[in-house]
């Protein structure tokens, strides 16, 4: 047979394994998604440092070419002062043909116009022809700079091309004003291109990144939902295992008890026949008087066994008489060796309690019995009756070989024994008559071999 302690305690140790498991493999993948996470932030980091890098290589591109723009701006704006020599015209406009190969401008008037200004695309006459692409190039130079401001001075001449005075007898000259507009070059425009996916793919990374963390912050809890949910199905499961072992537990007692008291009530009812029988034959008293001690004895374990199972009425009444008849009934056949105390309080003998008597009795009875046995040839058994506030305490105690103490709660289980010749059902049946029955508590308070066992009932008053 399994002890069913042991069943217990296994069903508690798979159940806790198996919570431990799914908690440490939760947790492991949670770490897994925190290095993930941490990986992506690395990825991330050294994505911002190309980012850094292309953004400083833009940044003096960006100035280089500006300069240069400025170079062939301030070469465009002397190129037309009348004061320029030829050789000096000659310097500028080669100035202005070696800065304007890499980098591709267009010079507009205030009003926007191109005709009467210049540009160093290649096919330039294009802007002419199609002022809509000419406004959207200027659109995106705008996008990409600020343009530049020059003032072209232009010499006034007549209709025959001669210079026009001014009041002073010095040549007239009007400051045109002019706006230069250039685009990034072709290298700069690659790198531009580079920083801005590098950017998108750095922002991408980043919104993973950060649903992860949203992910791992909210799966921190999963373990201990994890846990609590395993934890519940369990005891669920070990809770409907245990009472439904419970009831059939219950049913096999109820069962065992109605047909003991049926199979002691068959030859009990031909027995007091007999002695009816006898007294009509004028059989001595003596021995009929000793029948009929028997036959009360056997109808009252018949009795005892039919309220098993059923919810026995319990009555208030004095403890002692009760267990001072029980114990007189007990010492009458024990050994003459062993002797028999009832300690109560004086406090007791007016308090009341409730009790079925007729399973009360048994319980005391199965309980001395058993400290019989356990003293074997001579002893002393105690019994004291104590008070506190709320509860009775009645302790039975003994100098017998005494019980381990690994089988404090063992002997109250169905079927042990340390008898040879033993069902293991009188500790059995008093636990469920004091703690069902009785709503009390029946437990080895303490158990020293040859000295003293105490085996101890609660009960509420």
């Amino acid at each position: 047979m399994i002890n069913k302690s042991i069943l217990n305690k296994v069903v508690i140790v798979l159940m806790f394994l198996l919570a431990a498991t799914t908690l440490l493999l939760t947790y492991q993948y949670i770490i897994d998604m925190n290095n993930n996470s941490k990986s992506l932030i690395n990825d991330v980091e050294k994505l911002e440092q190309q980012e850094k890098l292309q953004l400083e290589i833009i940044t003096n591109l960006q100035s280089k070419e500006r300069f240069q723009v400025e170079v062939w701006a301030d070469a465009i704006e002397k190129l037309f002062k009348p004061e320029i020599s030829d050789e000096q015209k000659a310097v500028l406009i080669e100035i202005i043909e070696k800065t304007g190969d890499d980098i591709q401008a267009i010079v507009l008037n205030e009003n926007g116009d191109f005709s009467t200004s210049s540009s160093n695309f290649k096919n330039s006459q294009i802007f002419q022809l199609d002022k809509d692409y000419l406004d959207s190039v200027i659109f995106i130079m705008k996008s990409q700079n600020d343009p530049i401001k020059i003032d072209i001075p232009i010499v006034q001449r007549d209709s025959q091309n001669n210079f026009i005075l001014d009041s002073n007898g010095e040549v007239k000259i009007i400051q045109a004003i002019n706006y230069i507009y250039y685009k990034d070059s072709e290298i700069l425009d690659a790198i531009d291109k580079m920083f801005y996916e590098s950017k998108m793919l750095s922002n991408s990374i980043k919104q993973i990144n950060l649903r992860y963390n949203n992910s791992s912050n909210k799966l921190k809890y999963l373990p201990i939902v994890i846990f609590i949910i395993s934890l519940f199905l369990f005891l669920s499961a070990y809770y409907i295992f245990y009472y439904s072992q419970k009831s059939t537990q219950n049913k096999l007692w109820v069962g065992m008890a109605k047909e003991t008291a049926h199979q002691i009530g068959t030859p009990l009812s031909s027995l007091i026949g007999w002695a009816d029988y006898f007294k009509e034959k004028g059989i001595d008293s003596k021995i009929i008087n000793e029948i009929e001690k028997d036959t009360d004895r056997l109808k009252q374990i018949a009795n005892r066994f039919s309220m098993i199972g059923s919810r026995p009425s319990l009555e208030k009444v004095e403890l002692k008489p009760v267990l001072q008849k029980t114990i007189d009934y007990i010492k009458k056949r024990a050994s003459k060796k062993i002797q028999f105390k009832l300690n109560v309080d004086e406090k007791i003998n007016l308090i009341k309690v409730n009790v079925c008597v007729e399973l009360f009795s048994w319980v005391t009875e199965n309980i001395l019995k058993n400290s019989i046995d356990s003293i074997q040839t001579d002893g002393v058994i105690n019994v004291y009756v104590k008070t506190n506030k709320s509860q009775l305490i009645i302790d039975f105690c003994d100098n017998g070989k005494g019980i381990l103490k690994s089988n404090f709660k063992n002997i109250f289980e169905p079927g042990y024994t340390s008898k040879k010749r033993g069902w293991g059902l009188g500790l059995s049946l008093s636990k469920r008559i004091i703690s069902e029955y009785h709503s009390g508590q029946i437990f080895v308070f303490k158990s020293v071999p040859y000295k003293e066992t105490v085996l101890r009932i609660i009960l509420n008053k």
